[in-house]
């Protein structure tokens, strides 16, 4: 006896799988980008097979699909799938993303070969509460309690936290940074194991001992990953501590450039530029100053980071080169084994600006870094050793750009916002107006006395009597000159 034919797979129309992967899309692109990129190749959804590969090629072959959604428990099948694997395979891998073509004008950065382990610091005290602090006291007590007197020798190499000072940052991992005995200690929270700094800094100390004597790039001095004392502070990731030469008085070429951008307006609002010459004429010294850094020195400092050290920056923003007292520029943030992104592209994207001087900065950099990798790339690392990043004159070129663009911002904050007076009022050309015209004449009247028999002697209400020998009288108004 022939037993019963066996069950029609039950197969979902694509509305239904779309509902279904609507609030898990991130983690189904990750499953379908670690089993190689492209459409997802699995052949069942929910455990429901789907013929073809894909729901279009199953509805299509499906002469009766079902319209109805899926059910709470597929749901949760769908949920409780094991999507971390493929997350961190997708992580560790250092080439660019599907779809994008690979950048041909940096060298790759290699990927780690094993893990270096970092040296543990005890930590006694959570370390958001310094992230949390209202003012420098509050940061120094936070600091002491986290990392008690043995811990701050070894990170600032004094067993008192009085005088540090909390630095402003604007990472996405960043706990805090603080400044103190001459020393940055830059507290994060990676995401996960593979993305850890400190055992990053450890390793290219190891490997790379040409990068940590760079006098162009800033290494850390050291660097820890936290032990909690207390079994009630565990955390799943734990928090990382680096230590770095705390470069007092720099700036970041970001930084200059938004400042640029703030006191040299163009357009419209040139008029209200607190740079007299930029004001008047559309440009300055300031403008070839900057050109001189953001395009030449740039361009070069790239490039013999490539040259020397065999590898790509990975993060090369504005924000990630320093300008130092000495008005040498210097790289900073380069610790991450997992950053691709061309640093050409990065660079030119990090200074994206709707200034004319500022724009017309990106084309002259292009050209300037791809001249300065050939070139450089030619005469090969042995040679890039002796190689200065600053020719004769830019650093103090550099320095008197910083110096003149924080007097400019100072003088821009008393600033009204239409501007110096004096230039509108003489660039509308009306008569009688010159920029002799500073200020505004004091307001001042005269009343005239009144008759003697109107004179208020003792008046009920405590009101000052005025005397027919008193012309003037004083205003309430404080500044008021009458």
């Amino acid at each position: 006896m022939r037993g019963a034919a066996p069950p029609a797979p039950r197969l979902l129309p694509p509305t239904a799988v779309l509902a279904a992967t609507a609030g898990n899309g991130q983690e189904q692109n990750s499953m379908c980008s670690a089993s190689g990129g492209g459409p997802c190749s699995s052949t069942s959804i929910f455990g429901v097979p789907v013929l073809g590969g894909s729901p279009t090629a199953a509805a299509a072959a499906s002469p009766t699909p079902l319209s109805h959604s899926p059910s709470s428990a597929d749901l949760a099948s769908l949920r409780s799938m094991d999507f971390a694997q493929a997350m961190r395979e997708v992580s560790l891998d250092a080439s660019p993303p599907h779809g994008l073509p690979p950048c041909g004008c940096c060298r790759p950065i290699l990927p780690p070969q094993g893990r270096q382990a970092a040296p543990a610091i005890l930590v006694h005290a959570d370390p958001q509460d310094v992230g949390r602090a209202d003012d420098d006291r509050a940061t120094a007590a936070a600091l002491q309690r986290m990392l008690g007197a043995e811990g701050l020798l070894r990170v600032f190499g004094l067993p008192s936290a009085a005088g540090a000072r909390r630095i402003r940052c604007r990472g996405m991992n960043h706990v805090f940074m603080v400044a103190h005995a001459g020393r940055l200690a830059k507290c994060v929270r990676p995401q996960a194991e593979h993305f850890s700094e400190a055992r990053e800094a450890e390793r290219l100390r190891r490997e790379s001992p040409g990068l940590v004597a760079d006098e162009h790039a800033v290494f850390p001095l050291a660097a820890f990953v936290c032990q909690m004392a207390s079994p009630f502070f565990q955390t799943a990731q734990p928090y990382e501590i680096t230590v770095f030469e705390y470069l007092d008085g720099c700036r970041s070429v970001g930084d200059l450039v938004r400042s640029f951008e703030r006191t040299h307006q163009s357009g419209v609002l040139q008029g209200t530029a607190a740079c007299q010459c930029f004001r008047s004429s559309g440009s300055c010294e300031h403008v070839a100053q900057l050109r001189s850094l953001v395009v030449h020195q740039v361009a070069r400092l790239s490039a013999r980071f490539q040259a020397l050290h065999g590898r790509r920056h990975g993060d090369l923003k504005a924000d990630n080169v320093l300008i130092d007292r000495r008005g040498v520029p210097r790289l900073a943030d380069f610790l991450s084994p997992f950053c691709t992104s061309c640093d050409r592209e990065e660079f030119i994207h990090s200074v994206a600006s709707l200034h004319p001087a500022v724009q017309a900065l990106h084309a002259e950099f292009d050209g300037a870094w791809h001249a300065e990798q050939q070139r450089r790339g030619a005469a090969g690392a042995g040679a890039e050793r002796g190689a200065a990043v600053v020719e004769p004159g830019d650093a103090a070129s550099n320095l008197r750009l910083m110096d003149a663009l924080e007097k400019l911002s100072e003088a821009s904050k008393g600033q009204s916002m239409f501007g110096p007076i004096p230039s509108l009022l003489s660039g509308l050309g009306l008569p009688g107006t010159s920029p002799a015209v500073a200020q505004a004449p004091s307001l001042s009247f005269a009343v005239p006395p009144p008759p003697p028999q109107l004179a208020l002697e003792g008046s009920p209400l405590g009101a000052p009597a005025l005397s027919p020998g008193r012309g003037r009288r004083s205003c309430a108004f404080p500044g008021c000159g009458g």
